[in-house]
């Protein structure tokens, strides 16, 4: 790996590692980089990772580097957003640096974010602390907000399984460097955050979570998860991954309850996420389709093994016939799902699986 750092003087061991993987958004990252530069703890390093970037990325990181001496600019070539961070981490733990958040290259920072993440996880020696977020498209916005509060791991994990996403992403944290020990990021492009930030939990013990909407995300069109491709796999991967960690591990740590709750929300996920491979199919290469039919018998074994023939009679349409044309791996199932979508498309009606609305 072509790795080129800036040498700078570094403070001693910085409360805060920063860590913004970067690939080609030289359009929005001044912003980015400016939000986490006029952070009001002072005490934080930046650990910029050009990842390969065919634009001004690159420049624009060196820039930075060149006029503030805690930026640390690393340039290597394309491997992927989550194997950027590996390396990210490896280098604020190398730095000795005792807390580290993420934030995407595309996206900002309220000025006052990490002071009071630092200070509610000093206050209750927290393994992570988590802050609300603002959705930010061109037009509107909205924001997602936590239950405030302290927690241990078991109810902190429920609140992440009973969420549609909210809790899994990495960049509303603030994590303990310890976190990541003998933790390996996967090689992987799409859909990570949900199937890394679980696993992650599971090995922590207290988690504070802040009401306040301190990210701005900003949704991009054409953003990695943005189109339907074949990268809608690991959707049903992740998926599936987390459905089997609610079925070995979760049972033992919570409430008979409960722990049904979110087993029956995770199958909910699991069909769906099957529904939109089967809608989206046949938009895919021979080739795609070759090297990936055996995940489609593997998700038709998941819906015999977990599920009745048209599935929940509260679930929609859309995922009762999922829950029947995804028993049989062909090619006219795909065909049939696809038409159906394309269907209800043109009368108006709830489409069967849109594009997901998240990087």
């Amino acid at each position: 790996m072509n790795d080129q750092e800036h040498n700078h003087n570094m403070m001693n061991h910085p409360d805060i590692s920063v860590i913004i993987p970067v690939y080609n958004t030289a359009q929005y990252l001044p912003e980015c980089i400016e939000s986490v530069r006029g952070q009001t703890m002072r005490n934080l390093e930046i650990i910029l990772i050009d990842d390969g970037s065919t634009d001004a990325s690159g420049i624009i990181c060196d820039q930075y580097a060149a006029k503030d001496d805690r930026i640390r600019v690393f340039h290597t070539e394309n491997q992927g957003h989550y194997l950027a961070r590996g390396l990210a981490v490896e280098k604020a733990r190398e730095a000795g640096s005792k807390y580290i958040g993420f934030v995407d290259s595309d996206d900002w920072i309220e000025p006052g974010m990490y002071e009071e993440m630092l200070k509610s996880a000093r206050s209750a020696d927290a393994d992570v602390v988590e802050c609300g977020y603002s959705m930010d498209f061109p037009d509107q916005s909205w924001q997602w907000l936590p239950e405030e509060g302290t927690f241990g791991r078991a109810e902190a994990l429920y609140r992440l399984f009973r969420t549609d996403s909210g809790h899994d992403y990495f960049w509303n944290k603030l994590w303990k460097a310890q976190c990541f020990e003998n933790f390996d990021f996967p090689d992987a492009r799409a859909y990570m955050d949900a199937c890394i930030t679980y696993r992650i939990y599971a090995g922590q013990k207290t988690f504070v979570n802040l009401a306040k909407p301190l990210y701005h995300y900003q949704q991009i069109t054409g953003s990695i998860v943005h189109s339907h491709d074949i990268r809608l796999l690991n959707q049903w991967r992740v998926n599936k991954d987390k459905y089997d960690f609610i079925e070995n591990r979760m049972k033992e740590m919570l409430p008979a309850e409960q722990w049904t709750e979110i087993r029956e929300k995770q199958l909910y996920k699991c069909v769906y996420a099957i529904g939109r491979n089967w809608t989206w199919w046949d938009g895919h290469s021979s080739k795609e389709k070759q090297e990936n039919k055996h995940v489609l018998k593997e998700m038709s074994a998941f819906l015999k093994t977990h599920t009745a023939l048209f599935g929940n009679p509260s679930w929609p349409v859309s995922l009762r016939s999922t829950a029947f044309l995804g028993r049989y791996p062909n090619r006219l199932s795909t065909k049939m799902a696809g038409a159906m979508n394309k269907r209800a498309q043109k009368r108006n009606r709830l489409v069967f699986f849109k594009p997901a609305a998240t990087k």
